[in-house]
């Protein structure tokens, strides 16, 4: 059995390395990218408890870098969300219940105040007109009926987080035990997965890595009250250099051996850069609904910096807005236009949006001065919807920042720029 694993660790070696140095298949290696990422989705769904509920881990792999698999950290806290809102919920209904029992008493109450007015304006009625025709010149006195009295409950409908400290205290505790569990169980994840699956990625050089990474989301925030601190949101990544693994598979390296080469980080300070900052306006901007000629963006891209790679950014571009089954189009400036004029319209613009944001690449790229040696500028764009073309769903842009720099120093003209930013389909 020994001699049939070392027959099969030295068969992969030879396939990885012979395969790692030629034109990269992107068919194989979507293939190879999206069975790794369900292996790692096994891996880190283990465990009903700590560990996150959702799609698959997003693989990608970049020329220059090797491969990066992001997991979205909304999946991942989903444990402690679940503890969070079933102590909300509980209080919501608490909350709900008492507003429901106040109103109830006070529609009962101003049913009895109208059926008391109503009694008393009767019998004041009644009383005038038996005093006009009997009683003429005695004094009559008349009793209204007294209104019924109705218990109005005096309820506080907020929530109040102070008066159940304790309960909150051990909420807290729990949350943080939860925390340092899944940590343990992801970092366990994550290493097994580069150390028994990484194999199944072919096409790989030595030089190459493998990143796997949880991905921040600024909008998905833990917090007990008002004035409460957020809760911290762990965050992991972990990198391996291919040829580690080749030596291990060869028996270079023992696993304890290879696992010491594997470099984790853990929750890493998620730092805002102006520069980068600037370059998402800049895009933001430029493809703006009054300045554009193609698509739009809406928003301001996002970004990600991913140390040893640079920075990926995340952009979602439009074509039209629609109004009763016609279409405007900002960036034709053109308006009440069919949906088969507007498909194709939108199909003609994909050209030149591709021209257009090479360019700005280049041009707003160079301003960019985080990025490092061997860095490279990343922009992901999911593309607008359009059923009739030919374009894909997202398409991706990368360019080194040797690129940006001869650039600026003028050692590349613009064209010459251009067509060095890798268009991936």
């Amino acid at each position: 059995m020994k001699r049939i694993t070392t027959l099969f660790f030295i068969t992969a070696l030879v396939a990885w390395s012979a395969t790692g140095f030629a034109q990269i298949d992107e068919q194989k290696m979507t293939r190879d990218l999206r069975v790794a990422s369900g292996v790692l989705e096994s891996l880190m769904n283990n465990d009903n408890d700590h560990l996150f509920r959702g799609g698959e881990p997003e693989g990608n792999y970049i020329e220059g870098f090797g491969v990066i698999f992001t997991i979205e950290d909304n999946m991942i806290f989903r444990y402690n969300y679940k503890m969070n809102w079933e102590v909300a919920r509980d209080a919501q209904r608490e909350a709900l219940r008492a507003v429901k029992e106040m109103q109830i008493a006070k529609r009962e109450e101003e049913r009895a105040l109208r059926e008391a007015r109503v009694l008393r304006e009767k019998a004041q009625q009644e009383a005038h007109e038996s005093g006009k025709d009997k009683d003429k010149g005695k004094t009559v006195i008349t009793v209204a009926p007294t209104p019924p009295v109705v218990d109005v409950p005096d309820v506080d409908v907020d929530v109040d987080w102070e008066a159940n400290e304790e309960k909150m205290e051990e909420l807290e505790a729990k949350m943080e035990e939860a925390n340092e569990q899944f940590n343990e169980d992801l970092h366990e994840a994550f290493e097994t997965f580069l150390v028994e699956y990484s194999q199944l990625i072919g096409q790989l050089k030595p030089t190459d890595k493998i990143l796997l990474t949880t991905k921040s989301n600024e909008s998905f925030v833990f917090a007990f009250g008002e004035d409460a601190d957020p809760v911290a949101k762990s965050r992991l990544s972990a990198e391996m250099l291919v040829k580690d693994h080749m030596d291990y598979m060869a028996g270079k390296l023992s696993r304890d051996k290879l696992s010491d080469k594997i470099k984790f980080v853990e929750n890493a300070e998620l730092e805002r850069k102006p520069d980068l900052d600037l370059f998402g306006n800049m895009l933001k901007t430029t493809y703006g609904q009054r300045y554009t000629e193609t698509y739009f963006i809406s928003s301001t891209p996002k970004y990600e910096w991913l140390s040893g790679l640079g920075v990926v950014y995340s952009v979602k571009v439009y074509s039209s807005y629609e109004d009763n089954g016609l279409y405007r189009l900002p960036g034709l400036k053109q308006s009440n236009i069919s949906k088969e004029d507007r498909d194709k319209y939108v199909q003609e613009m994909y050209p030149k949006f591709v021209d257009s944001f090479k360019e700005n690449i280049i041009r707003y790229g160079s301003t960019i001065k985080s990025l490092e040696s061997g860095n490279k500028l990343m922009i992901k764009v999911k593309m607008t919807k359009c059923e009739s073309c030919a374009f894909p769903d997202t398409i991706e842009f990368t360019v080194d920042k040797s690129v940006l720099d001869q650039f600026s120093k003028g050692s590349l003209s613009l064209d010459q720029a251009k067509n060095k930013v890798i268009l991936k389909n």
